[in-house]
């Protein structure tokens, strides 16, 4: 499986000594890096949950870095010690050299705090997500949509196996890595992300969730913020530049991987997701999380104005502005709402999404450039305006 994020990971070697890759657990960090560094000879690799690897950086920090100055450090896990930075920062300064440096974290928040005054300047950030749309291009993408993009899921053998890994994963997730960083109840996580699943794709209401769990508000989004920066949830903002209309400003919520999202709301298999009031917003969560995996340096956000016009997504770079609806209809097209929000955005080409398309659509608007067709032809068509 080729990880198309190897070119950005080429560039910053050549820019910084330090190459900060992010991720959850298990999306592929250690072997794309291990794959990337796999042609050079002088690289010492140390996985900091190992207590043997750990020890040996711990014990004497200077001397560790002296004993391994003319070699590539790579430092997996690297949460478990994140006071390690201010003394790479002090190996940096002495002798700089780019691409000395690669860290592998799970945590993102953590990391780029510890990082934010240490590592200013002398580190960039690249985020791995599990396989998107365009890395398994050549795949079965309805497995891809129902299992999700994590390598051990997408690649089982058959739906079973892939969701009794999802689950273990989830649990271990929730049990381990959120009490190691936070001392919150698992039980409690694990019920708010079930009750997550209904609010995917929907406006975040912190009240109305704090009243199903007889807990503050503030409890709630903090709570949303720990699954944020496990990389189980994402919040997309509102779009709010330059509209006369009433404009809603509370952030949508979606469970990252669809493969996880499905094995919370118990769906087993396609024919399961097919007949479940959860398909819609499914692949919509789906398209999301895949278009802003691939276009990562893009400005995204949603649009919905308080008469109910709304579109899924909206991608800004280098002052171009593209508006996306994301359907499963047969018979894709515009509502009269929704075009009323286009004609208030302006964008520079308009999209509809749908499952299993087999052409693209083209077609001149009288509110704009329209195209429909499948996520990955609709990925192509966007590549050529960005």
């Amino acid at each position: 499986m080729k990880r198309l994020v190897k070119q950005k990971i080429t560039s910053y070697q050549n820019i910084f000594p330090v190459i900060g890759i992010l991720g959850p657990r298990q999306c592929g960090k250690s072997t794309l890096v291990k794959h990337f560094l796999k042609d050079i000879k002088n690289v010492a690799y140390f996985d900091l949950e190992k207590y043997d690897d750990l020890a040996k950086i711990t014990e004497n920090p200077l001397a560790f870095f002296d004993t391994h100055q003319d070699k590539i450090i790579c430092l997996d896990e690297i949460q478990k010690l994140p006071h390690i930075f201010a003394t790479m920062r002090g190996v940096i300064d002495k002798n700089r050299k780019n691409g000395k440096f690669f860290v592998l974290g799970s945590a993102s928040p953590e990391l780029i705090k510890q990082t934010a005054e240490s590592l200013a300047g002398r580190i960039g950030y690249i985020e791995l997500t599990p396989f998107h749309i365009l890395e398994i291009a050549n795949s079965d993408l309805k497995s891809h949509w129902l299992r999700g993009g994590f390598p051990e899921s997408y690649l089982a053998v058959n739906d079973e196996n892939s969701f009794i890994w999802r689950d273990a994963y989830l649990k271990n997730i929730i049990e381990r890595d959120i009490q190691e960083f936070r001392k919150i109840d698992s039980v409690t996580v694990l019920k708010l992300l079930r009750f997550l699943t209904h609010y995917h794709g929907q406006r975040e209401n912190y009240t109305e969730i704090a009243k199903d769990f007889s807990v503050g508000e503030l409890t709630v989004k903090n709570y949303i913020d720990i699954l944020e920066s496990m990389y189980l949830i994402r919040r997309l903002p509102a779009y709010f530049k330059n509209s006369k209309k009433r404009l809603v400003k509370k952030s949508k919520i979606y469970l990252r991987d669809s493969g996880l999202l499905h094995v919370i709301a118990k769906i087993h298999d396609e024919s399961e997701l097919l007949a479940h009031p959860l398909y819609g917003n499914s692949f919509e969560g789906y398209v999301v999380e895949n278009l802003l995996a691939i276009f990562d340096d893009c400005e995204a956000s949603y649009y919905r104005a308080s008469n109910g016009e709304e579109v899924d997504l909206i991608l800004e770079r280098n002052n171009k502005t593209i508006a996306i609806e994301i359907k499963t209809s047969k018979t894709p097209s515009l509502t009269k709402s929704g075009i009323s929000a286009i004609k208030d955005i302006k964008p520079d080409h308009i999209f509809i999404i749908v499952p299993y398309y087999e052409t693209v659509y083209h077609s001149k608007q009288e509110y704009g450039d329209l195209t429909v067709g499948s996520s990955v032809q609709v990925i192509k068509e966007i590549r050529k305006i960005f």
